[in-house]
């Protein structure tokens, strides 16, 4: 970027002198102002061109704050001024050879700056002021030929906004400057990213030293405009705006180019296991096996393959595009270039070939296919092992490909499946896992969003999360900052739906006063349009549609209306708002959870939409659990999905994790409590350290981890009937549940209590289930191998690792059954009718059911759960799932709920005793009531240490 300028007259004094001379000629006319200018600006000649054809030599960018034409004398170049913004973005692009002048040009008299009223108007101009920004951000200026021309009115307020907004900035800028002015101009930049560069002892020598760097021929890529371009620059440049555009807390700045990913994208939160095992790990304070976070850096600069495992609306997409990027700019002269499984087509011999070639063509890299591909790194998103011919072909071609580090992107449920594929195909890739975000990180993007309230509000967002149970992903946490800081109202029944509803309704006009429907369309007519075109995109299984055929529907819906619009203003009002967008061509939904929501709405209006829904409910669940959560009362939906439910029965009690584990001996002598830790009659039930609470910091909220992660992958791109039945399974309880829970309207309480009871069985059923799946267990095995690979964990020899891959084989199914019943089912809004069910004792009648029931009822935690439990578990025996897994919850609960009530308290530490005593064998009854009173005290004795703890005494 070349910067050109000879304007001296920026101190105050000769602005003022030069606000006078032009208020004085402009009171005289217009006419009479531009001849002035003609004759005092329009009559310099080129004496010598040397210096401008050196500048043009470079081929960057040129813009000057100079009024005449010499360059365009010099270069034969056309003109663009600061008043045409988008003339001045095409040259900063490189799509124009235009002269950008910053400050007007002589043959257009209304856009000279001179006076103190156009500084004033320049100043204001949100455009300008933002594409300046832009530049000075992102590329390095260099300035030519200025003396005082740095500190003007409004250079001097874009270069102290960027040494305000990024003192440690990368960009770089120049000034050149004659020998002897270098010391002094060392000395005035001395706290800013401008460095001078002397180019000669005499004016005369910047001719020669601009021709100097100029590149020799066959050096250059050129574009179509003739303008030199550097792909791999662009292509990372090009990458890094892409992922910033999918943030939604940028919605409110007009020009995304000038906002830093760093600032504004969080690296991904890289985990070795699943995010339920990590939060546990985390609960084990001290505990030789802690889980850390991956830094997503260092991988990226130390893997040649990474597979990353994320779920629905985790931020795969973002993630797997961040990595590439890194990976791109910390290996210099690479590209990165970003490819959707789903548009990798079977008929080609080489799908994935035509796919980068195809993003490399549409990113300027490569001119036409024929061409050879840079040095590039690849992120292949939304990977489905399932579609058997295209991820055969992919595959083949992965394990010859060219490319320098290779993410791959899956849905969490696929991974053992992927990786199976993968390995058979020669890629050995580490297998990473997306986790949840914390306190500090909601911080970080609150900061961009309100830098003077941002502790506020992250303590805002964090409490609607940890109210409505809402998901830890970017995407919530995004809407959440956005609505909150809109001005929106988060609603007590709030749901991801019900939010990004309330947020999509701010962009679309709600609440404009200066809207009337009766001049044209407002928010309501604006949804309904939006809504049928969501259903044309569903019923032509696209997610982009070409923009002719979006107009094409657009008027179909316009004049079945009656309403007299043009389609193609609305089409573009609705890219301005941000809810569609163009890309490559073809017209989409801003985001593909916008595509849901709008369908949604239409399934209400159109009976025909929903059967065709309904034939496919897994391959539409997001559409379909966005209706529910809109609509709160279609109890048909509720019985419909009801189906889903019926698979094959499981023989639970034949399971290792449902069977009754043999009684152990009573110790003769029960344990002494210490301060630390301590068994009681030896059975360990957890020191001090058992959950990760207040710690000596008093920062607990920034560093918190919550266990959210269990939502399964939905709208697949692969056939629904095709993937392994354990899957399967997973994705109908993900809709039945969510349905169900979102469903609070619903006046048939009979059927909300049956559909409850199968679908809390169903839960239960899922445990043994997915641990019988010969495919997970070969899964969790590749998790041991990459923990011990990585330090996690350390296992002495192969029969410790055997057992460390069987406590997890078993954990690890009751994990994801607990933490989909959390995420997707758990609602005060069905405790009454979860209380009738539990009168009725149709749980009692199966383990499934009892287990079920027993992770709801420690879900949502109304008060008496205790006994509700005690209930439940009442003569089930000594199972591993009880003693094993639900035993160590119910004293993490006891030790550190806030919100037990005393009765609850006791209660509970009754049931904790019980469970503990149940799994031993005792003498007599003296020996068994001597330990229960023990235990009583024991378990008594931590719990006050532990609110004293939090309490920082």
């Amino acid at each position: 970027m070349i910067d050109y300028g000879i304007d001296e007259s920026d101190s105050s004094f000769l602005i003022n002198a030069a606000s006078a001379v032009s208020k004085s000629v402009r009171a005289i006319g217009d006419v009479a102002y531009a001849n002035w200018l003609s004759s005092e600006v329009g009559t310099l000649t080129v004496r010598d061109s040397s210096l401008g054809k050196a500048i043009s030599t470079l081929r960057f960018p040129i813009l000057t704050t100079n009024y005449d034409t010499l360059i365009e004398d010099a270069t034969g170049r056309g003109s663009t001024d600061w008043t045409d913004a988008g003339g001045v973005q095409s040259v900063l692009t490189r799509g124009s050879r235009d002269i950008g002048h910053l400050h007007g040009i002589w043959t257009k008299p209304e856009s000279v700056v001179l006076s103190d009223e156009d500084y004033a108007r320049i100043l204001h101009d949100e455009q300008i002021q933002h594409l300046q920004r832009a530049f000075s951000t992102l590329t390095s200026v260099v300035f030519v030929g200025y003396g005082a021309g740095l500190s003007d009115p409004n250079f001097g307020k874009v270069l102290s906004w960027f040494r305000r907004t990024f003192p440690r900035s990368t960009a770089t800028h120049f000034r050149l400057c004659l020998e002897n002015e270098l010391e002094a101009l060392r000395a005035e930049h001395a706290d800013e990213n401008i460095e001078p560069v002397a180019y000669g002892k005499e004016h005369g020598d910047l001719p020669g030293f601009l021709s100097g760097l100029a590149p020799t021929a066959g050096t250059l890529t050129l574009s179509p405009a003739g303008i030199a371009v550097n792909p791999v620059v662009d292509a990372q440049s090009a990458m890094a705006e892409s992922i910033v555009a999918e943030m939604l807390v940028t919605e409110t700045v007009d020009d995304r180019s000038s906002v830093d990913i760093e600032q504004v994208v969080l690296p991904p939160i890289l985990l070795p296991v699943p995010n339920p095992e990590y939060v546990r790990a985390r609960k084990r304070r001290g505990a030789s096996t802690d889980i850390d976070r991956i830094d997503p850096e260092k991988e990226v600069s130390e893997a040649e393959a990474i597979l990353v495992v994320g779920d629905e609306e985790s931020g795969l997409t973002t993630a797997i595009k961040w990595m590439a990027w890194k990976a791109a700019v910390n290996l210099g002269a690479a590209v990165p270039l970003y490819v959707n499984f789903k548009d990798c087509r079977s008929r080609p011999a080489n799908p994935l070939r035509d796919a980068l070639f195809g993003a490399a063509l549409q990113a300027g890299i490569v001119g036409q296919k024929k061409d050879a591909l840079p040095p590039y790194v690849l992120a292949l998103d939304d990977f489905s092992p399932y579609t058997q011919r295209v991820s055969d072909k992919v595959l083949a071609e992965l394990s010859h490909q060219e490319a320098i580090v290779v993410i791959i992107g899956c849905r969490q449920g696929t991974e053992d499946d992927t990786l199976e594929r993968l390995r058979a195909a020669g890629l050995n890739p580490r297998t990473r896992f997306l986790g949840r975000l914390a306190g500090s990180d909601i911080r970080r993007l609150a900061t961009y969003v309100a830098p003077h309230g941002a502790e506020r509000l992250t303590r805002a967002v964090l409490d609607v999360l940890s109210r409505e149970n809402l998901p830890r992903t970017p995407l919530s946490v995004s809407l959440l900052l956005s609505v909150l800081t809109r001005g929106g109202i988060i609603a007590i029944s709030a749901s991801q739906t019900t939010i990004l509803d309330q947020y999509v309704s701010l962009l679309l006009g709600r609440g404009d006063p200066h809207e009337d429907a009766r001049l044209g369309i407002e928010q309501v007519n604006r949804e309904a349009l939006l809504a049928s075109l969501a259903e044309h995109f569903v019923n032509s299984g696209a997610g982009g549609l070409p923009e002719h055929d979006v107009v094409a529907e657009l008027q179909r819906v316009i004049e079945s209306y009656g309403w007299k619009e043009s389609p193609t203003a609305i089409l573009t009002n609705f890219v301005e708002r941000r809810v569609l967008r163009r890309s490559g061509g073809n017209v989409v939904f801003g985001r593909s959870s916008y595509l849901y929501l709008f369908a949604a709405k239409r399934v209400s209006k159109s009976s025909e939409f929903r059967s065709a829904l309904l034939a496919h409910p897994l391959l539409y669940s997001p559409i379909l659990k966005a209706h529910a959560a809109l609509v709160r009362h279609d109890g048909q939906l509720v019985d419909d999905l009801r189906s889903l439910l019926d698979v094959s029965s499981v023989d639970t009690e034949s399971s290792p994790l449902y069977s009754l584990l043999e009684l152990v001996d009573a110790p003769n002598e029960t344990a002494r409590t210490g301060d630390e830790s301590s068994e009681a009659g030896g059975n360990e039930i957890g020191g001090d350290d058992v959950a990760f609470g207040e710690d000596e910091r008093g920062q607990a909220w920034l560093d918190d981890v919550h266990d959210d992660s269990d939502r399964v992958p939905v709208f697949p791109a692969d056939d629904p009937t095709e993937i392994p039945p354990g899957l399967r399974l997973l994705r109908s309880l993900d809709l039945v549940s969510t349905v169900l829970r979102d469903s609070d309207q619903v006046d048939d309480l009979e059927l909300k209590k049956a559909v409850l009871e199968d679908t809390l069985a169903t839960w239960g059923l899922l445990i043994p289930f997915l641990h019988e799946d010969s495919s997970f267990r070969s899964f969790t095995r590749t998790i041991a191998s990459e923990l011990e690979a990585d330090q996690l964990i350390e296992l002495e020899d192969e029969e410790a690792r055997e057992a460390f891959v069987e406590d997890f084989s078993r954990a690890f199914p009751a994990i994801i059954a607990l933490g989909g019943v959390q995420s997707m089912l758990a609602s005060r809004k069905l405790v009454m009718v979860f209380e009738r069910a539990l009168k009725s004792g149709e749980f009692e009648s199966s383990l499934d059911g009892r287990m079920g029931a027993a992770f709801f009822a420690f879900s949502v935690r109304e008060p008496g759960w205790p006994a509700q439990l005690s209930t439940l578990l009442k003569d089930i025996g000594n199972r591993w799932i009880i003693r094993e897994f639900l035993l160590y919850l119910l004293i993490e609960s006891l030790f550190s709920d806030p919100r037990l009530s005393m009765t609850d308290a006791q209660s509970l530490r009754d049931l904790c005793v019980e469970l503990i005593t149940g799994a031993q064998r005792y003498r007599d009854d003296m020996q068994k009531k001597a330990h229960i009173a023990e235990l009583r005290q024991d378990l008594d004795k931590r719990r006050r240490l532990r609110q004293a703890r939090a309490l920082g005494r």
